[in-house]
């Protein structure tokens, strides 16, 4: 009985752990398990299971940090070489500097076999908008077997 529990565990925890790590390997993982997620001036949401799937996504993971602050620079950077990977791009930049960035990443099968996720990437730095006051940075990555269009729909909301 011991041993059912165990296994039951472990496959548990590889299931959860292949949700939340599910961007291990992209530079893009180092802002999600890096210093910035536990910043001050940093606000890091999660979302996986039933909740994502009810937006059509197996993972969504969003980081938002002060665009003043010292990490933004670096951040920017991380966003702008996970972006020379991407398979796609739309890009603006403002005063020399990366404004928005929205990267359709290339696909992968999370377990080996089954269907292919599709990965996406999404940043904006507020700070360099004209009209607005918020002074902000925003990177979002999501993970869904839903096209590049329902995606940009879903952050438009």
């Amino acid at each position: 009985m011991k041993r059912i529990i165990l296994l039951l565990f472990i496959h548990l925890a590889a299931m959860i752990g292949g949700m939340a790590w599910a961007q291990t390997g992209l530079p893009i993982d180092a802002l999600f398990h890096g210093n910035y997620k536990d910043a001050p001036s940093s606000t890091e949401i999660v979302v996986t299971g039933k909740r994502a799937a009810s937006m059509g996504l197996t993972v969504y993971r969003s980081l938002t940090i002060n665009a003043g602050c010292n990490a933004a620079d670096q951040v920017r950077r991380v966003v702008i070489r996970q972006g020379t990977q991407a398979a796609s791009r739309e890009v603006e930049y403002r005063q020399g500097n990366l404004y928005y960035g929205y990267y359709a990443l290339p696909a992968y099968m999370p377990d080996g076999k089954g269907k292919r996720l599709n990965r996406y990437l999404f940043f904006l730095d507020q700070s360099l908008n004209a009209r607005g006051k918020s002074n902000q940075m925003i990177v979002i990555y999501m993970e869904s077997t839903a096209g590049s269009d329902y995606i940009k729909k879903l952050i438009k909301q």
